[in-house]
């Protein structure tokens, strides 16, 4: 018996042994009477706001374990090659890089109409997406040791050429010649035109200028254009390309020094990246900082290369080859810094490395970049007849996940037929920085009983619309599924049984800190009984004034 009860029935037969009485003998009961009914309805709402396990809606509470995801399988990240340097295939890659020169699509001097797309470009393109790799793309004028990529129209119309010998040699197109910079410059918008948004373009590199397109003509400094010229570059990339990623060489100065869309990539990684000394203050890391850009990550990607001469040396078994100094540099330290997600490293593809140094070579790997996952999600039916999964997605990783992304949630339903349905929302994933959270909250209605009998699952994964269809985002999650790149929970078989519900009461706001994986009842709002309970102590009072 409740306590509520007893009170009633004590209150009751005050009332009627008052009542037997002479109204002159009748002891003056009304105020304990009226204290007595009082505690009634402390009791009611104490009872009510308190529920009996039995009538609460169900409530599932999961904590997936973090798991780095395996090296080569994190589209936009990890170390990569250009297949033209061979062994393309040898290990596991989401990007692939291509140096073009110009002069291999610029066949004439008509715009467009003397464009060559199909020769050399189009078919690194198909070929790379065949392998399910995003390119990297840089367009180049000079690259040392090989013939000139400035269009052929060009030299034969006079424009001047440098002749050097660094480097293996080569010419070094006038870049104060202004029909050049402007020919450069239409040539950018037709390939943005062409080519922006192309879902098989990870990154597009400002190349054009320098040896190599890495924006110097060193130890020739005199040979390089000043800053208008280079803006005149900066600015054609970005009105060309608003939608693929860009990145530019080295941090812009002066009046170009916040260009938030522009990442930056660095071809001396590890050799020349990081310093704290003043003598060293042209490494890149410095030069970033002087400019005002050590943020410039949390927007736009950093990428490059590992310096060529270390390749072979930074992650070997023997460690004597690698002795850290100015231009030796810790990895983990050189990561950390400058947020890269992704390297060109063709010793990683080419090289004949043992098992130990493949092993750390991965584990390099996974350091770079994203690294997405799941730390909590739970589950709970609200008053309303809905499903409600919340979803705590973190970010392990050095680096945010750059383009578009997407949370799928599923949830598998047990009908009362017996047949079995999946319910899913796609919610937007806003840019989660390294070390934080967020939390996702997906709603499905209308699943309540008789028709519905109870949740058996719920299965997440990330979508990009850039990705491709074998070589989705993966979560970085223990028993990631290979193929979705997503995790599965059970919620087990008869465990969060489905309740019929009334519509319009508040909805239920979990409590408690339960064990992963458990299934716990949330609170629920005050009951219809109780509610009736109260009017009927309303009605009481009612008739003990009027009777009194």
């Amino acid at each position: 018996m409740s306590a509520a009860t007893k009170h009633l029935i004590i209150l009751s037969a005050s009332y009627k042994a008052n009542r037997a009485m002479a109204p002159r003998q009748r002891p003056h009961l009304l105020l304990p009477m009226l204290l007595l009914l009082l505690r009634i309805t402390n009791v009611v709402r104490t009872t009510a706001a308190n529920p009996s396990p039995a009538a609460s809606l169900p409530r599932f509470v999961a904590e997936p374990t973090h798991a780095s995801s395996p090296a080569g399988t994190k589209p936009f990240a990890g170390f990569t090659t250009a297949r033209a340097w061979g062994s393309a295939d040898n290990r596991l890659a989401t990007l692939e890089f291509l140096y073009v020169a110009v002069a291999d699509v610029v066949k004439g001097p008509r715009p467009g109409a003397d464009d060559d797309w199909e020769s050399v470009f189009e078919p690194a393109l198909r070929a790379a997406a065949a392998r399910s790799r995003h390119l990297v793309v840089r367009f180049y004028l000079d690259y040392p040791s090989k013939s000139s990529g400035v269009p052929e129209y060009l030299r034969n119309g006079g424009l001047h050429m440098n002749s050097y010998t660094e480097y293996g040699g080569g010419q070094s197109p006038d870049y104060f010649n202004d029909t050049l910079i402007q020919a450069v410059v239409d040539f950018v918008g037709r390939f943005g035109a062409r080519y922006d948004n192309d879902t098989r373009i990870g990154f597009v590199q400002m190349g054009m200028l320098g040896f190599w397109g890495e924006w110097h003509t060193y130890p020739n400094t005199s040979w390089f254009p000043p800053q208008a010229t280079q803006n005149r570059i900066f600015d054609a990339y970005l009105q060309a390309f608003p939608t693929t990623l860009l990145m530019q060489r080295y941090p812009s100065v002066g009046g170009t020094s916040l260009r938030p869309r522009l990442g930056l990539f660095d071809d001396s990684f590890a050799y020349s990246t990081v310093s704290d000394k003043q003598s060293l203050n042209w490494y890149f890391w410095p030069r970033v900082i002087a400019a005002g850009q050590g943020d410039f990550w949390k927007l736009s990607p950093m990428g490059g290369e590992l310096r060529p001469e270390l390749q072979s040396k930074i992650f070997a078994t023997d460690r004597s080859q690698y002795v850290l100094g100015d231009s030796k540099q810790a990895w983990n330290e050189t990561v950390d810094t400058t947020h890269v997600s992704w390297l060109l490293n063709h010793y990683a593809f080419s090289g004949a490395p043992d098992a130990t140094e493949r092993f750390v070579t991965n584990v390099a790997e996974q350091r770079m970049g994203y690294e997405l996952w799941v730390s909590r999600v739970e589950a709970r039916q609200t008053n309303e007849g809905a499903l409600v999964v919340s979803v705590t997605l973190g970010n392990a990783g050095v680096a945010p996940f750059y383009y578009n992304l997407t949370l799928s949630v599923e949830m598998e339903l047990l009908a009362a037929t017996g047949s079995r349905s999946t319910r899913s929302e796609t919610l937007r994933v806003p840019r989660v920085l390294p070390g934080d959270t967020l939390q996702l909250l997906a709603t499905i209605h209308d699943v309540t009983a008789p028709t519905w009998t109870s949740l058996s699952s719920i299965s997440l994964s990330l979508q990009c619309p850039r990705c491709y269809a074998g070589r989705p985002v993966p979560l970085s999650n223990a028993g990631v599924d290979a193929t979705t790149g997503g995790i599965k929970l059970s919620v087990g078989e008869g465990q969060f049984l489905l309740l019929p519900v009334s519509s319009g009461a508040p909805s239920p706001t979990p409590s408690g800190s339960p064990s992963p994986g458990q299934f716990l009842p949330s609170s629920s709002a005050t009951s219809a009984s109780s509610i009736s309970l109260t009017w009927r102590n309303v009605l009481l009072l009612l008739l003990l004034l009027l009777s009194y």
